[in-house]
This record gives structure tokens, sequence and C-alpha cells, in this order.
């Protein structure tokens, strides 16, 4: 199964939508694993190992920018990464 977080921080002010410049990223435990994932002002991405399970990482930008780690084996990191756009930028990783 995919987990996904979406990775988009919007702040409405009448009929002006001004995007958050500022990095939003996480690093977390998650089914026994480590998942760091986000966007700064560059980039998205999604980094996650784990250490007896197969596993892997995608990304996604607001142009349909599809990056992914492939399946990695148990200790290896899972790395994809690609370039931000204003909206729309998702962090994805599953595990087998």
């Amino acid at each position: 199964m995919v987990r996904k977080i979406a990775a988009a921080l919007a702040l409405t002010l009448g009929s002006c939508v001004v995007v958050a410049p500022i990095a939003n990223a996480a690093v977390v435990q998650v089914e026994g694993g480590t998942w760091n994932y986000g966007t700064n002002k560059t980039k998205v991405w999604s980094h996650y190992q784990h250490q007896r399970r197969t596993h892997s990482a995608s990304v996604v930008n607001g142009d349909g920018n599809w990056q992914k780690s492939g399946w990695k084996r148990p200790g290896r990191l899972a790395k994809a990464e690609t370039y931000r756009t204003t909206r729309n930028n998702q962090s994805f990783y599953d595990v087998k």
C-alpha cells in the first residue's frame, strides 16, 4: 500500500494565494522504517530506509514529473527527488 503526504502549504488572503517559501519537511518512523520527506525552495524529496523489508520512495510535482527510486533491498536507502513547483508536490514511500 502506498502512503502519501502532500507537501504543499498555502495561505489565502482575499483573492490572492501566497505559497509559503519556507521548507516543509519531516523525518518520521513509519512501518518500521525511517522516512525523510518534504520540500524546500527548489526540490521535493522522499528518502525511505527500512532494515528488514524491501521498500521504495517516489515523488511527483505539480507538472506531473514523477521520480521513483525503484525497489531497494533492506538496509539500502530509497531516494527520489525532483524540482519543486508552486503546488501539488507530493512524497510517497512503499514497503513489501
